[in-house]
């Protein structure tokens, strides 16, 4: 019985560059989730559609547009707030990331990297708190690695682990890892909630 990854898929280049735009902009712009995306993207790349660095390039790109730091750094946070409000967005997540950079700085926005919906507003914070933005940068570029580089992985082994060629041990390190992933996100998300209950007023 022939593997999957033994079939040879050809693909024009000018369909593979739109390819990899279309990945930039659906990371830029659309309102799915990247844990949703890139587990996809990379499967994509597991049976040879794409390439599975220039997926991640593609999709870091998309991430660290800094779109929200410029926003807040240029509006203030005044403004934001108007615009935050105009658009029915709950501020009470910016004030709770406000208090998370200015405790802890670059490692906040790093942290925020690794928490879905998170990320943008410590990113208008800190652009109101005026952060260095080769710092904002580096911090987010490596969240956002460390990060899609894990997603992108589960995507592309995790159908190897429902055929018969897969090694029995590594889906135990499989299964590991997505635990312990899940177990990072609900703690860090209870986290949150604890300390929304403190700084937001009821």
């Amino acid at each position: 019985l022939r593997s999957y990854h033994e079939e040879k898929i050809s693909i024009p280049l000018g369909d593979m560059l739109a390819g990899y735009l279309g990945i930039f902009l659906s990371i830029l712009i659309l309102p799915i989730p990247d844990y949703v995306l890139l587990p996809f993207y990379g499967y994509l790349s597991s049976i040879g559609l794409f390439n599975f660095f220039l997926i991640l390039v593609s999709c870091l790109a998309g991430a660290v547009a800094p779109i929200e730091f410029l926003l807040g750094y240029y509006a203030g946070s005044r403004l934001l707030r108007k615009i935050l409000d105009h658009l029915k967005i709950p501020v009470d997540r910016l004030d709770i990331a406000t208090d998370w950079v200015i405790s802890h700085g670059n490692f906040s926005v790093f942290l925020s990297t690794f928490v879905p919906f998170f990320y943008s507003a410590a990113s208008f914070s800190a652009g109101t708190l005026r952060m260095k933005f080769s710092s904002f940068m580096i911090v987010s570029t490596l969240g956002f690695f460390l990060r899609y580089v894990g997603l992108e992985l589960i995507g592309y082994y995790s159908i190897l682990v429902f055929t018969p060629e897969y090694d029995y041990r590594y889906r135990y390190v499989f299964t590991a890892v997505l635990i312990s992933s899940l177990s990072f996100v609900i703690a860090y998300r209870f986290r949150i909630n604890q300390i929304q209950k403190v700084t937001v007023p009821t």
